[in-house]
């Protein structure tokens, strides 16, 4: 005698995979790694990328851009400005832990891009090194 299964049996199988059990309030995949690590790349390097882009095409050197204080903080703004983005992105395409994933995307994003910059030091010295040594002679 053969079995037949209706659609409620197969519905009942699939319904641990389809529906992830609950532990306490949050579920087990509450948490989108890919989208979190994703978002966090793509802004490092494009917040890292773009102020290398512009140090070296507007001034040549970071040496030479630190010796213009404001612009040289005003150009934190970019990589800083990315890891906001990142962070809000993350958050409207989050359901669950939006505030922990998005504080999470933008503080990663800080990261990598500070790592970027870290490797391209010891990659190119002469062109990214900050130095503000004071050329000002003290009497």
């Amino acid at each position: 005698m053969t079995h037949v299964t209706s659609r409620f049996e197969i519905y009942d199988i699939l319904t641990p995979v389809l529906n992830p059990p609950i532990v306490g309030e949050l579920s087990v995949s509450a948490m989108r790694w890919k989208l979190l690590l994703l978002a966090s790349l793509v802004a490092a390097i494009l917040g890292f990328g773009l102020w290398c882009a512009l140090t070296v095409a507007l001034f040549g050197t970071a040496t030479e851009l630190a010796r213009h204080d404001w612009i040289f903080l005003a150009s934190f703004l970019l990589p800083l400005g990315l890891a906001v983005f990142s962070g809000i992105f993350v958050y409207r395409h989050t359901a669950r832990r939006r505030k922990t994933q998005a504080i999470l995307s933008a503080l990663l994003t800080l990261v990598l891009a500070s790592l970027g910059y870290f490797i391209t030091l010891k990659l190119s010295p002469e062109r990214f090194r900050v130095s503000r040594a004071n050329n000002s002679i003290v009497r």
